[in-house]
């Protein structure tokens, strides 16, 4: 059974923590798992864990991360895609692993950026961005999230001349 204890999403019951931590949800940490809030929302939606209401995560996270929602949709988007994505750099990234490569057995290969739609997004941000992910060395992508829950995905980088 799920619990939020200490601001962190923590799963106690020993073999769900086993199917999750296959699956690419969670951190670890001695007899517990500690999920992210995309991760927590995404499993209460498909009946994975119990013990947590999802508009109790949502008004608790939520007012640390005005993008929640959007990320919750994207992180969604990805998983049926058969995507495993994790949250990265600062909670404002997705790091997202090709299909078959699990963290830990291998690199992300893109970081996605997930904005709502009619957002401020100026040169000098997408220059950021950009320059984010080439320290990295991951491909951006940002995901655009409409007022319907609609994505659209943007590739981004860097050309050389």
């Amino acid at each position: 059974m799920a619990s939020l204890s200490r601001g962190k999403i923590i799963e106690k019951n020993a073999k769900l923590i086993d199917a999750l931590t296959e699956r690419g949800f969670g951190i670890r940490g001695g007899n517990s798992l500690i999920l992210t809030p995309v991760e927590a929302l995404y499993l209460i939606e498909k009946k994975k864990i119990e013990g947590l209401d999802s508009k109790k995560i949502m008004k608790f996270f939520g007012k640390r991360d005005k993008r929640l929602k959007e990320k919750f949709f994207v992180f969604r988007d990805l998983r049926e895609r058969r995507f495993i994505s994790r949250v990265g750099a600062r909670d404002e990234y997705l790091r997202v692993y090709d299909r078959g490569v699990r963290p830990g057995e291998g690199k992300s290969r893109w970081l996605v950026r997930v904005l709502h739609d009619g957002e401020k997004f100026g040169a000098h941000e997408i220059d950021e961005t950009v320059s984010i992910a080439g320290r990295v060395r991951k491909e951006l992508i940002l995901a655009v999230v409409s007022a319907r829950g609609e994505i659209l995905y943007y590739k981004i980088g860097r050309k050389q001349w």
